[in-house]
């Protein structure tokens, strides 16, 4: 009986601290973001490898319609 719960209580340790280590820096990525105002722009931009990551369209104060496209990249 005394083996048993020793050897549960050391694989319960083993376990539980397997699932508590710390995450490394590479994991997670860390990203640059810039604005294009145009679909020129963000096209020039997507091809040096942004990555369009939000887009908003409205009018401006003389009723022109405007875009916005927020982009982002892995920073290097």
């Amino acid at each position: 009986m005394k083996w048993t719960v020793a050897l549960l209580f050391a694989a319960n340790t083993l376990f539980l601290g397997g699932g508590c280590t710390t995450h490394h820096e590479q994991a997670t990525t860390k990203w640059e973001y810039q604005e294009a105002t145009n679909s020129v722009e963000a096209n020039q931009m997507v091809d040096k490898g942004w990555i369009v990551a939000g887009f908003s369209r409205y009018t401006d104060a003389i009723g022109q319609p405007q875009a916005n496209y927020t982009m982002k990249r892995p920073k290097q």
